[in-house]
């Protein structure tokens, strides 16, 4: 690993106070801490809680079920931070019978992924946030980023209005938070018969 990603790591340890540090050894018996396994290895069985570097982006595990998935997995893992600029970080989906998307026809916002981002303080502003998306029937669907721990929404396309897969720019960004916190991806048909959300990408 870099000395410039190695230092970046000790920074985020030291704003989250987690006990586990780089070059520390790991004890898989501890849980409900964050612990840094270093570069992802698919040989090594990988529990709640641990940060591994894989692509030069950080992933934390979101599942209770030990394994070894690659981090790209989104139902074991999700982004946790970028180790320098001008990178993104990406983000698939894919619904209950493993096709590559999510869709709904409902008018309210759903959850579509949730995000834990370290702060504009520790990884810099994203310069922009772009998915590939479609609709079904007429009109248009709405895509948005909101902060859920600072109740504030990020960025908003509620011009979602193609029935074939496209690359939309989600808008302006405002209100990034400068510290930790729990940003969700939502979305909603609008006034579309249905919306597919393929894939995000967050770009530094």
């Amino acid at each position: 690993m870099s000395e410039q990603a190695s230092e970046y790591i000790l920074n985020v340890v030291e704003l989250l106070n987690v006990t586990k540090q780089p070059g520390t050894s790991y004890n898989e018996n501890i849980r409900g801490i964050l612990n840094w396994r270093d570069v992802y290895d698919s040989n090594k069985t990988y529990y709640i809680n641990d940060i591994v570097l894989f692509n030069e982006l950080q992933y934390i595990r979101i599942n209770e079920t030990p394994g070894n998935e690659t981090p790209t997995n989104i139902i074991s893992w999700t982004f946790f931070a970028t180790t320098k600029k001008n990178t993104s970080a990406y983000f698939t989906f894919r619904d209950n019978n493993n096709r590559p998307y999510i869709d709904t026809n409902n008018s309210n916002y759903l959850l579509g992924q949730k995000i834990l981002y370290p702060g504009s303080e520790s990884v810099g502003n994203p310069s922009s946030i772009q998915v590939i998306a479609s609709i079904t029937g007429n009109g248009s669907a709405n895509i948005r980023i909101v902060d859920v721990t600072n109740a504030n929404i990020i960025c908003e396309n509620a011009n979602i209005n193609t029935t074939e897969p496209t690359i939309f720019n989600l808008g302006v960004l405002s209100n990034i938070p400068t510290s930790i916190s729990d940003l969700e991806i939502q979305y909603n048909r609008g006034t579309a018969n249905l919306i597919r959300l393929y894939c995000l990408t967050m770009i530094f």
